[in-house]
Formats: C-alpha cells, structure tokens, sequence
C-alpha cells in the first residue's frame, strides 16, 4: 500500500493537476507528517542507540557518503556542472521518509534481527536531522564554485546587456530557436531572446535574431534583459517545471 501510494503520488506530480490536489491535502499533510514521524520514534531505542555511538556514526558516515557518491558519479556521467552535482548530492543524501517505511516493513517480516533494525533507523533519522546543515553548506560552496560558471559569468551578463540596452516595451523570449522569434522579428516587434545552448544561438544569430546566451532562470540575467522594461515574457519550454522555475523568478 505504502509503495502504490508513493507511486500514484509521484504520477500525479507529474500532471497538471499537481497544484490542486496539493490543495485539497494541505490540511491534512502536517498532522499526517507529525504522525508518521512519532510514531517512528517511538520504535527507538535510545539505550541501543548511545551504547552504540561508534557503530551509529559508521552507519551515518556509510549512507550520508554512499548516497552522495553514487549521485555524484551519476551527475558527473551526466556531465552536469560540479556546483549543480554538490547540490543534488547534498539534497538526496540523506535518507527519505520511504525507506523508513522499508525498514519497518522488514523489520516487521523478520528479514532483519533487532539490532540491525535499530541502528539502521537510527541512521536515517540522524541523516535526516543533519540534512538542512548540509544542504545549506553545500549551496554556500556550490555558489563559490558557480561563479565561474560560462552561463553566469560577468561577461555573459554584459552580452545581455548590449543586446537588450536600447530596447523598451519588448518581449523578453526564453528561447530563440521558436517561430515566435521569427514571427517577432517578421512584424519588427522588438525583443530579446535568451538560451543557454551555444550551438543554438549561433544559427539564430546567423538567421539575424537577437539571441544572447544566458540562463532564464536567474534573476541576475533576467534583469540584465531589461525584463523590468519589457511588456511581454514569453517562456517557450516543453518542460513545465523549468518554465515555473522562469514565472516565479520573473514574478
């Protein structure tokens, strides 16, 4: 039940019906949340867990870690930048409220003896507890890592700059490889494009578009755009939570 629940939760947020059924659990997320975490820690034995403090680090150290590794060899194979590869790690290193259904689960089907049932929750509960101070550290050496980052980087944002100086009343285009580019520039609408893949910009270039490298989704380059000066955004993405990511940074 728990597994067809986790299931349906994750196709339903895919939809676009997410935001409402969202709403409608709202009122009942908290107290349900509350319940399932006290009823956990009433499982815990605290005696197990302080005559065994060396074995629990261990065990923190082995998920915490393990967990990090695998992603950041995922992300690296993905060829996703090391601030955004730090950031996920740290984000999905810890140990998720499912797996605590698991453990019980098997704790409950006697696949696992009694010791290996307490220190493995103790564990994730831990994991869980350390989680928010890792993850914000992450994000501080993640942003100093970014800096660098060609998207992101100063001169990037001049170029922006200079594309969108002398316009007002534009639109401000997430992404230039679209017709609407070709029919804003067909109607002489003036505007200004961003993309942040360079093979892309440079066929719009040569098709005479406006089109800068930049990341939308920063707020940094979207005030570089002149989106305070613009009358229409347009977010042209098929991926809807790329696009919100947009809306909210633009809102």
């Amino acid at each position: 039940m728990a597994l067809g629940a986790f299931v349906g939760g994750m196709l339903i947020s895919e939809t676009i019906y997410r935001h409402q059924v969202e709403a409608d659990i709202r009122p009942f997320r908290d107290i349900l949340l509350g319940l399932f975490f006290v009823t956990v820690g009433m499982m815990l034995d605290l005696r197990f867990v302080f005559e065994n403090l060396d074995l629990l680090a261990l065990a923190v150290l082995l998920l915490i870690g393990g967990k990090a590794l695998v992603i950041l060899v995922l992300t690296w194979f993905l060829k996703t930048p090391l601030f955004t590869s730090l950031r996920t790690a740290a984000q999905l290193a810890q140990a998720g409220e499912f797996g605590l259904v698991l453990i019980n689960l098997a704790f409950a089907l006697h696949l696992i003896p009694l010791d290996v049932f307490q220190i493995t929750l103790s564990a994730m509960l831990l994991s869980m507890f350390i989680a928010p101070f890792l993850i914000k550290k992450a994000a501080s050496l993640a942003v100093d890592l970014g800096r660098g980052d060609k998207a992101h980087s100063a001169g990037i944002i001049q170029a922006v700059v200079e594309r969108s100086a002398d316009l007002h009343d534009h639109v401000l285009l997430r992404h230039g490889r679209t017709a609407i580019a070709d029919m804003l520039r067909i109607e002489a609408v003036p505007f200004v494009a961003l993309d942040a893949d360079p093979q892309c910009i440079r066929v719009a270039q040569a098709r005479g578009l406006n089109v800068a490298l930049g990341n939308a989704d920063r707020a940094e380059v979207l005030d570089a755009a002149g989106l305070g000066r613009a009358k229409v955004l347009v977010v042209s993405s098929p991926d809807s939570h790329s696009a919100e990511r947009v809306i909210r940074m633009a809102r």
